[in-house]
């Protein structure tokens, strides 16, 4: 396998985020183990995002707005 190439694999990988499953195809690359690493990030900071946004909406919209 050379560098920067990249083959499809015929088997998806299942990731499950929270109660939802994500399939997705995987590919192939000569450095698989940090292309995982770094997508794993990646779906870590969008669910600290969401828990961020969430807890924003929950502080706004919970406790209500007051406005003299």
């Amino acid at each position: 396998m050379s560098a920067g190439r990249y083959f499809e694999r015929s088997d998806p990988l299942i990731i499950s985020v929270g109660n939802r499953e994500i399939t997705i195809k995987v590919r192939e690359q000569s450095r698989p183990e940090i292309a995982e690493r770094v997508y794993r990030q990646l779906l870590r900071e969008r669910e600290v995002q969401k828990d961020r946004d969430a807890a924003y909406a929950r502080l706004l919209f919970g406790q209500g707005i007051h406005l003299n």
